[in-house]
This record gives structure tokens, sequence and C-alpha cells, in this order.
């Protein structure tokens, strides 16, 4: 016990040490409207606004994630607008997956240490904590490059709450496995999955990994795995309810003219890319960036395409190849490519790439590496050959010491590599929670790997508004415009500019343009609304137009716009 706890304790001081300047950092990215300018999330009073379907509009949610927007009304209560803790929350949060991983590991570590391994264990040259060994896969998940976005964006939080009660769901059915009366961890963890969904839609795939842990018997159990598929019964129907909720009644059924449809060609072909971006980004976290301009793969050579093909084919390959030479590799691969189809753009995606998609499957390489632990230390069948004469005296001969030596210096090259591999994953983490302290660096960052990204020129176009430096503003919404000229988030924040410095005729121009490409802009009627008022001659019936047609699109109206309208 004191072994695990001590493990636990150096789990937490590596992650603090690594993550803890991520607690003085401020609000960056989309935190200014999920948080700042969110007054839902003021007063407990507006819970049930979570259920209606306004809560698309009152929290600019395109997703219905409820419990992540409940976390926010806990933390604007203990907080208030203190960005130091919402950090802290996020912070947590991951602390508390690493802890359930740790834990997870170690049960599976247990599994697969059968009585005559375990008396193998108990020879001084093999004398190794599990939990010691147990701890160094889960770095590979606590402190891997790729979860610094999810950790350090508080509004992209669905990534690490829909992770905690998955691993929690996780981790109460292996104690189902384990006490096979005890009814209450089937209840508890089917509770967990249900939270997992609303927290994102990602959660889902939950359902296909249980199942792979049964058909593969991972976590061994007196009882039978067979009565176990039971567990599928009730998930049904949360499954059903949750789809009813999710896709029928809170749907924000809105056209989203940013995402891309593609035809099935296109759809393949973009998958086969992803997958290995994705892979590489979780083998050589490198060049990470908050925004990825993504180029549809119907645009790349053939050449290229057809290695993006093979690179998939061959992964598909190393799952089966170890299936039966090594069931938790397998696994962690399987682990890998199932959490990742739900961003494979086979729906397609506003950003059908983010560093914050893989922080669910880069828990799969925890598995791999675990994997390979044991293959050199637990199931090596060539162990247990040597020793198998030696299990009852617990000695080992003078003929078997330079094949103990040969293994234990197997741990040592395996220490000494994690140990490197993590050391320079604290290095890339530190300096990247450096570059989301600030919103302006962290878009200047970006635009170093990715000098097309529009949505760089529109974070450094709203820090120009907030500095008062209008005319630098629209220098940046122009460049992103020269990039993409249909981009209608841009064109709006363009047209507000114009507002400010007073050009009624541009902004009007502005948002007719918008209006042009999405007739039910909302932000845009209202917009319009104020610069027919605003502009002389006055506009009377258009302002009144486009007045009504924002409130149509439920766009909030204040007293004071019905107000200007009664004083023309």
């Amino acid at each position: 016990m004191k072994a695990k706890l001590y493990s636990i304790f150096l789990l937490i001081l590596i992650i603090l040490i690594c993550y803890g300047n991520t607690l003085f950092n401020g609000f960056v990215y989309d935190d200014r409207f999920v948080i700042l300018n969110s007054p839902l999330i003021t007063s407990f009073q507006y819970l049930p606004d979570l259920f209606p379907h306004s809560y698309f509009l009152k929290t600019v949610e395109l997703s219905y994630r409820p419990v992540v927007t409940f976390s926010y009304f806990i933390d604007y209560f203990l907080w208030g607008k203190s960005a130091f803790g919402y950090h802290l929350t996020n912070l947590l949060i991951h602390i508390l997956n690493s802890i359930i991983l740790f834990l997870i590991l170690c049960e599976l570590m247990n599994s697969f240490v059968e009585e005559k391994d375990r008396r193998l264990t108990s020879i001084p040259l093999f004398s190794i904590s599990l939990f010691r060994i147990a701890i160094i896969p889960t770095l590979f998940f606590a402190i891997h490059p790729v979860t610094t976005e999810a950790i350090n964006s508080i509004s992209y939080r669905e990534d690490l709450l829909a992770t905690l009660f998955v691993l929690l769901s996780f981790f109460l059915f292996i104690f189902y496995l384990k006490k096979r009366n005890s009814l209450i961890y089937i209840i508890l963890s089917l509770i967990s999955f249900f939270f997992a969904v609303f927290s994102k839609e990602s959660a889902i795939v939950f359902p296909l990994l249980l199942f792979l842990i049964l058909k593969m018997k991972l976590f061994n159990s007196e009882g039978n795995y067979r009565k176990s598929y039971f567990y599928f019964i009730p998930i049904l129907p949360i499954l059903t309810f949750y789809i009813f909720i999710r896709f029928y009644l809170m749907n924000p059924a809105t056209y989203n003219p940013d995402a891309r449809h593609y035809n099935l060609y296109e759809n393949f072909l973009n998958f086969f890319y992803l997958f290995n971006h994705n892979l590489r980004v979780l083998i050589i976290p490198l060049f990470l960036r908050a925004d990825y301009v993504f180029n549809p793969a119907s645009q790349d050579t053939l050449f290229s395409n057809l290695i993006y093909s093979i690179s998939f084919l061959l992964y598909g390959f190393l799952i089966f190849y170890f299936i039966k030479r090594n069931r938790i590799i397998s696994f962690g691969l399987l682990w890998i490519f199932i959490c990742l189809l739900p961003v494979s753009n086979f729906i397609s995606l506003i950003n059908p790439i983010a560093d914050r998609y893989l922080y669910f499957p880069s828990i799969g390489i925890s598995f791999i590496i675990i994997g390979l632990v044991n293959s050199i230390f637990i199931t090596s069948q060539s162990v247990q050959k040597r020793f198998s004469c030696d299990y009852q005296s617990d000695k080992v001969d003078k003929k078997s010491e330079g094949f103990i030596n040969l293994i234990r210096n197997h741990y040592i090259v395996f220490l000494i590599t994690s140990s490197f591999i993590l050391l320079c994953y604290s290095y890339l983490i530190v300096n990247r929670n450096i570059e989301w302290s600030d919103e302006k660096l962290l878009w200047e960052s970006n635009l170093k790997y990715e000098p097309n990204s529009i949505r760089a020129y529109n974070g450094l176009a709203l820090i120009a508004q907030m500095e008062g430096d209008i005319d630098k503003a629209i220098e940046y919404l122009k460049v992103g415009l020269d990039i993409k000229s249909n981009d209608i988030k841009m064109l709006n924040n363009l047209g507000v500019m114009y507002m400010k410095k007073g050009e009624w005729g541009k902004a009007i121009d502005t948002f007719q343009r918008v209006l042009n490409l999405d007739p039910q802009h909302p932000s845009s009627h209202y917009n319009l609304f104020h610069c027919y008022l605003a502009r002389q001659p006055v506009d009377l019936d258009k302002a009144k137009y486009h007045l009504e047609m924002a409130k149509s699109l439920g766009y909030p109206i204040t007293a004071n716009d019905k107000q200007k309208i009664q004083n023309q």
C-alpha cells in the first residue's frame, strides 16, 4: 500500500512540475466567449437553462455538453472571473485522470502476474515493485505534450471531463470483474458513463473498449467473463437516451458554412490522412499549434495518399500481429484507433485537426508501454523456461546468473530510454504552456508553423481591438480574408471594426456579404440594425427589419434596443 501511495505522490509531483506554470496563465482562445462573456454561468439560478434549446444561444456551444457547462457554474461560484481557479480545476481533473489510469495499469499488471511469476519477482534481482513499473507508462499519458491544449484551454475542458468519467467507469467495471457480487460497481460505472457522453460525444466509444477488454480477457477474475456481457444491456438505454437528446431534442440544427462536406471517396482519403497526422503527433509531438490548416487529402498527390493508405494498413497489421503475441499492446493500438474514430471527419468537423482530440486516444500509448514491460519482465517465455526448476526454492543457480543480468540490463535500458523521452516531454510541455500563457504569443507562434491560419489572424485582430488599435485589427482581418474571402467570422468582425471607426457604409457592405453567405446569421442582422440607425439619413424600416430578424433568430434583444426604435 505504501509503495502505491508513494508512486501516486511522485506522479502528482511530476505533473505539478510540468504543468504548474499553467496556473498563472490567463484566458485565451475561446475562453473569452465561453467564460468571460457568458452571463449563463454567473448564477445557479440559470441552471434550468442547461436543458431548453436556448442552451446553444446562451453558451455559444455547437454541441450539447451540459456537464462541462455545469463545471463552469461551479468555477464561477468559487473563483468569479479569476483565471487561476479555472486553470486549477483543469489541472486537478488531469491529475485525477492520471491517478485513475495508474490504478488501472496496476490492476492490469497484477492480472498478468501469475503465481509462479510472483515468485520470480521475489528474487532480489527482480524485486521491482509493480507500482513503480506502472508509473512510467502512466507518465507517457500524464506529461505527453499533446495534452497541453486540453489542459491550458478552459473552453476545451470537455476532453478532460469525458476522459475522467470514461476512466472512472472503466475502473469501476474492473472492480466488478474482481468482485462479482458487488452490483454497486456496475451501477456507479453506468452513472459515470452517462456523465461521460454528456461531457463529449467521443465517450460513445466506451462500450466498444469494454467489449475488447472482455473479448481479450485482459483482467483476470474468478468469475465467468460471459456473465459480464450483461453489463451492455443497461448501456443500450443510456445510448438511446443520449442519441435522442443529442441529435434530436438538443440538436442546434443550424447550417454552419465553416463545415465542409465531402463525398465518400474524399472522406476515406481524409480519414487516412488524419489518422497518419494524429499518429505522427502521438509518436513525435513536435511543432504543436492551436490551429492547423487542413487541406483535403484529395488535393494531395497520388503518391502521398498511397503512403497514407499503406501506413494505415501497416497499423492494422500490427494490431493483428500482437493479438496472439501480446494482447496488451494490441489493445493499446486498438484504443488509439477506436478513440480516433469520432474525430476521423466522416461527419464533417469545423476543426478536422486539433491536439485536444488526442487527449483521450493518447491513453493507448500507456497500454502499449505496459505491454512492452509485460513482455520483458513478466510473461517472457524464456524467463519462465530458464527458471522453471527454481520456482520451488526461490533461488537462482550460477548457470542462470548471466541471463538474469541480461534481463536486468533490459530494465535499465528501458528505464533510461523512458526517462530521456519523458524529460524531452517535460521540456516541450513547459515551453508550450508559456505559449498558452498569452493569447498574442499563442497566435504569433501559430503563424510560424501555419502562415495561412485565418483563426490566428482573427485572434490577433481581436487582441488589437482590445488594445485600441482598430486600424491594426482591420489589417489583420484583411490579411485573413485574402487567404479565405468567404470566412463569415472574419467578415463579421471586420464589419464590427468599421462600426467602431464610424465607417457605416463599409460596415453595411461587409455585413451584407455575411448575409449573402448565411442569411440567418443573427449577429450580422443585429449589427445592421445599429448601422442603419447610426448612418445618416436614418433608414428606420431597414433597422426595424434587421432587429426583428435578429430577434427571430434568437439574438438577445434588450429594452434599450427597442427604445432606440421608439426614439426615431
